[in-house]
């Protein structure tokens, strides 16, 4: 049964954290280096808006749309589309936030303005910056995301009736069934470990100083 609802609740969750990450680094970026644009302003301003705003309320109105058939209430839409949108929405303020923050630390940096001496053009510019950029985001990814996501996932699968992790979780604790709980509570530490072994190993790849012992 757990098994069965992380690969459902996974349909939906592992696009939008990718929609996320993409998304959110590209706002924070963009609105580090050009923070003068309108475009940057705009950008970020509606990501933080996504995130302030409860997804319960969001999901509210859209179901509230799909009853007025202004919405279609196609099993896509309800089941895959929404869900990705509601759960990148979710995330996305916390990483253009993240982004535009240590975008900003490393704009300054002494790397960044010898690069821009050699005549370098904005893409390799910004590519120096995410590269070094990434190592504490890539941190964030496992550590705050994990508790946004449980979060997010128990309002998302109740609201649509998606018989996920979170849907599952839920209607054991309220059953008392504790082998089901007991399920769900490993596959929650199982992500969290798995996530710190990843993070840990990836870090030598982004930052060739970090020595794993590997050499």
């Amino acid at each position: 049964m757990v098994v069965d609802a992380v690969a459902r609740t996974a349909t939906y969750v592992v696009p939008a954290i990718a929609i996320a990450v993409a998304l959110g680094m590209l706002i924070g970026l963009y609105a580090a280096l050009r923070p003068e644009r309108r475009l940057a302003r705009a950008g970020s301003g509606t990501a933080y808006l996504l995130f302030a705003v409860p997804n319960f309320w969001i999901g509210g109105m859209l179901l509230s749309l799909a009853a007025d058939d202004r919405i279609p209430r196609s099993s896509l839409t309800f089941e895959y589309l929404l869900p990705i949108a509601l759960t990148a929405t979710t995330l996305l303020g916390a990483y253009a936030s993240y982004a535009r923050a240590h975008s900003l630390e490393y704009e300054a940096a002494e790397f960044v303005t010898l690069v821009k001496a050699k005549g370098a053009g904005p893409s390799r510019i910004a590519k120096h910056i995410v590269r070094n950029a990434a190592i504490p985001l890539f941190s964030m990814l496992f550590t705050e995301v994990l508790a946004l996501l449980v979060l997010a996932v128990f309002v998302i699968e109740s609201l649509f009736g998606i018989d996920g992790f979170g849907l599952l979780l839920f209607e054991a604790v309220h059953l008392r069934d504790l082998p089901v709980v007991l399920g769900c509570t490993l596959v929650i530490i199982a992500v969290g470990i798995v996530g710190n072994v990843v993070q840990d190993v990836a870090y030598s790849s982004l930052d060739p100083r970090v020595d794993t012992g590997a050499r």
